[in-house]
């Protein structure tokens, strides 16, 4: 899936470094280009014929239109996305997710060698389950969910003395904490029974699968405080949820970082946190919290004028009151 804004170096460098290792890999390979926003997400929604992965040639915008379009499909029954594992090839401005999964130090031509090492990971065939964050009624992500007025392409100095660059975010937020998984938001396997079956299988002996001893069963386990939500009024410059694919957080429950900013920021700090935004760092957040369910209810004045939007994996949305719901190991990719 080459998204629409892969423009033609990118398309070259897909058709110089990828494609050629999936053919020789034997690798029977159809390339949809996609021509409009949100067209992929329509295209994997719609999905009539059988597919043993998704390859996302694109950036973290397009893999949005994709996992939202697979989690539609299978009508967001997690064993069910999971049957069909997604590919990431970073071809797109910003590769979140990639970056992070194929992280390796190279001297020379670090992103050839990051696309070469993402389509080798598809013909190794080694995957692992990422988390997604679903936002009611709207859409699903993997990486980041932020409310800024920090971006890559703001010229800070100048910037720095309009007040209107200024994001100011007054807003109640209700959100529970993390849960390693219980009753009430285990996910039975409801996904349909596999139709791929030839004549020359009944020659085959049926795969004996035992249970696993130490397997959990999180429909018999209790936990009261799962769906109990806190409730807290914020006033912020910037918020910002990550989950786990982008972020090092402390192994074990599955939970998402919520990081909240300063109520106010001078020119000068303004200045300061532009040129380390920059180079990677966010020095401006004063608290944190792991959370897994988040409600989110910001304050509109009547004398506001201005249409506020918040970012999704770079793709920017709205300003909504919205409910944000963390699905733990939701989405198969391929990694090292």
């Amino acid at each position: 899936m080459l998204g629409e804004k892969c423009h033609e170096k990118a398309k070259k460098l897909f058709e110089k470094y990828c494609e050629p290792l999936l053919h020789l890999a034997g690798i029977a390979v159809t390339i949809i280009q996609t021509e409009q926003e949100n067209q992929a997400r329509s295209l994997i929604e719609n999905l009539n014929f059988h597919t043993d992965a998704i390859l996302v040639a694109g950036g973290d915008g397009t893999l949005l239109d994709v996992v939202t379009g697979l989690m539609r499909k299978c009508n967001g029954s997690i064993f069910c996305a999971k049957q069909t594992p997604v590919g990431i090839l970073p071809l797109g401005e910003v590769n979140r997710l990639c970056d992070s999964i194929f992280s390796r130090q190279y001297d020379s031509l670090p992103h050839i060698h990051e696309m070469i090492d993402a389509t080798m990971a598809v013909v190794h065939g080694n995957t692992k389950s990422v988390d997604i964050m679903k936002i009611e009624p709207i859409e699903y992500f993997l990486n980041l969910l932020q409310f800024k007025y920090f971006s890559r392409y703001v010229t800070y100095i100048f910037n720095g003395f309009k007040k209107d660059v200024m994001w100011n975010c007054n807003a109640t937020i209700r959100y529970s904490d993390p849960c390693i998984g219980c009753s009430k938001c285990y996910q039975p396997d409801k996904s349909p029974a596999q139709l791929d079956v030839r004549w020359w299988h009944v020659f085959i002996p049926k795969k004996v699968t035992y249970a696993q001893s130490n397997e959990i069963d999180y429909s018999k386990v209790k936990n009261d405080n799962c769906d109990t939500f806190k409730e807290t009024s914020i006033t912020t410059t910037e918020l910002s949820l990550t989950t786990l694919n982008t972020d090092k957080l402390k192994p074990g429950v599955p939970a998402v970082k919520l990081q909240i900013g300063p109520e106010h920021i001078s020119f000068f700090d303004f200045v300061a946190e532009g040129w380390n935004r920059i180079k990677g760092l966010n020095n401006v957040i004063q608290q944190t919290l792991e959370i897994k369910d988040i409600e989110f209810l910001p304050e509109f004045t009547e004398d506001s004028e201005k249409e506020q939007y918040f970012s999704i994996d770079n793709e920017e949305f709205e300003l909504k009151p919205m409910k944000i719901s963390l699905i733990p190991n939701a989405v198969k990719i391929f990694c090292p």
